[in-house]
């Protein structure tokens, strides 16, 4: 587990004993039921591990004043330290004329040195913009699913959807008939205005 990760309590996992799991529950004021079973139990406290779960940077972080941002994985383009990282690898890959590790760190250091509390503060605003970009898609996009009508060929032609309650027994299939297909064709059509985006920066 990578080290800012490590938590202060270990929390219970699917091999935990049952005591210990009540144990856990009850330190928390979780009231459950004692007669569940272990892997019952277990679905409650996967319910509040995310929301219980304390790390020790984060402790430590805050003995010292500050917080803790955590962002979502995989996902540079939210993180500003990313860009920053390449603003220094850049620089420097530009001036290593010696290829030595010494060199590279002296370039390092010296072009951190030179990054201000400005310019962090710009690189941030930037991805705040992203940040708020990604949410107006993603209600767009929710929006716009909403409008899509799915319908199903069962491959039967004597069949008849004569009621809307019909149609909603059925399973959605993505190798379906014309309306599917159409369906499927515009959800290919519009999800690029909704993910594709051209400001990297």
């Amino acid at each position: 587990m990578p080290h800012h990760n490590v938590r202060e309590i270990k929390e219970p996992t699917s091999t935990t004993r049952k005591a210990d799991m009540l144990l856990w529950l009850e330190e928390r004021d979780i009231v459950v039921d004692k007669t569940l079973t272990k892997p019952e139990i277990y679905e409650v406290i996967k319910d509040f591990k995310s929301a219980t779960r304390i790390y020790k940077l984060d402790t430590l972080m805050t003995e010292f004043g500050h917080a803790v941002l955590r962002l979502p994985p995989y996902h540079p383009e939210l993180n500003p330290i990313e860009k920053i990282w390449a603003n220094v690898k850049n620089w420097v890959a530009q001036r290593n004329t010696t290829f030595k590790l010494p060199d590279v760190e002296k370039l390092a250091r010296t072009r951190f040195a030179e990054l201000t509390a400005d310019d962090w503060a710009t690189v941030c605003r930037n991805f705040v913009k992203v940040e708020d970009e990604y949410i107006i898609k993603e209600r767009l996009l929710d929006d716009a699913l909403e409008e899509f009508e799915f319908m199903v060929n069962t491959g039967s032609s004597d069949e008849d959807f004569s009621s809307d309650d019909d149609a909603d027994d059925q399973q959605p299939s993505t190798s379906g008939g014309r309306r599917g297909n159409q369906c499927d064709h515009d959800y290919l059509g519009v999800a690029p205005l909704f993910y594709n985006s051209d400001d990297s920066d």
